[in-house]
């Protein structure tokens, strides 16, 4: 836990640093901005073209993140993957993600899609950042429930259960309460004979 309050405040400073750097950037005005999305579109990149793209929203990305980061994942790695999102949108332009010629405002058809595309790559990072909790919380309760099924047969049978016998009681196949025995280790009262 103190290693996380040590580790918080050196996040904070570099996203800090961060924001004063991207906001630093010069921006490009709507017209010309317009036309490095029309050759990256087009496929007829020019020097820095995708730079110049990229550095457009970093600041949706930082805010963005922001938003983002009350749902338990620390911003830098929000911004490290919704910058990610933007190098992949710059790079998928010229594919068609982009149909200009259906665009009445191409700026704003292009800001949709970038925020939409940065949104999806945030969520799926969350998601996926919820989903190792649970399988590990998953995980933890699947073996608080051996331990507790072996504590409890073990009073009732006046022994050690073995694998088997547990496996008959919690329901759970016998290859899992072995795999739960090798993460556990000799913390579960489980007969020598069944121990791995």
């Amino acid at each position: 836990m103190s290693e996380n309050k040590e580790f918080q405040p050196e996040v904070s400073r570099h996203t800090g640093e961060y924001r004063k750097t991207v906001k630093s950037i010069s921006k490009s005005d709507d017209s010309s901005f317009e036309q490095v999305i029309i050759r990256l579109v087009e496929g007829r990149e020019e020097a820095n073209d995708k730079e110049t793209f990229i550095s457009q929203y970093l600041d949706m990305v930082i805010n963005m993140a922001s938003h983002y980061s009350s749902k338990g994942v620390a911003v830098d790695e929000l911004i490290s993957e919704g910058n990610l999102s933007l190098v992949v949108t710059a790079n998928n332009l010229s594919h068609g993600i982009l149909d200009i010629n259906k665009c009445n405002n191409i700026r704003k058809a292009c800001d949709e899609l970038v925020r939409d595309n940065i949104r999806k790559s945030l969520v799926g990072m969350i998601d996926e950042q919820y989903k190792s909790e649970g399988d590990l919380n998953y995980a933890l309760a699947k073996a608080n429930l051996v331990y507790e099924a072996a504590n409890t047969l073990a009073e009732e049978l006046c022994r050690v259960p073995n694998v088997n016998e547990l496996s008959e009681y919690t329901h759970i196949p016998v290859e899992e309460i072995e795999e739960i025995i090798r993460f556990a280790g000799p913390a579960l009262p489980i007969a020598e004979e069944d121990k791995i």
